[in-house]
């Protein structure tokens, strides 16, 4: 199988996403599906973005960029995660303000239980 992307690639695109969580220019859009899994794990959604952080590594990527068919000319990341036994899918981006090169924003699009099997490029497997 052929990576879709170079591993520095994400790299990057983690370490930009962490410094933001860092300085707080972080949200999680406030979707149904969202708010259900944060409920169902008992975790507010500052500990989202601390699990984020401290546990998302390129071994975690799944596919991306990828056209964000909402916000053309934005991209979309999307990852993986094992949370207490069950996988987790994870919807990221980084909004950028065009009137201020270094102003931008970290969004969770979507944090829920997998629906679909996910592949992981950097693993070589599922996520087990």
């Amino acid at each position: 199988m052929l990576t879709p992307v170079a591993r520095s690639q994400i790299l990057l695109f983690l370490y930009e996403a962490k410094r933001l969580i860092s300085k707080g220019n972080c949200q999680l859009v406030p979707r149904k599906k969202n708010l259900d899994a944060l409920s169902n794990l008992g975790w507010e959604v500052n500990f989202l973005f601390e699990h984020i952080c401290s546990e998302i590594t390129p071994e975690h990527y799944v596919d991306g960029p990828k056209t964000d068919y909402n916000f053309p000319g934005e991209d979309v990341w999307i990852f993986g995660t094992n949370i207490e036994e069950n996988e987790y899918y994870i919807k990221l981006k980084i909004r950028r303000f065009k009137d201020d090169a270094n102003d931008a924003l970290f969004l969770c699009i979507s944090f829920h239980p997998v629906e679909h099997p996910l592949k992981y490029p950097f693993r070589g497997g599922d996520c087990t």
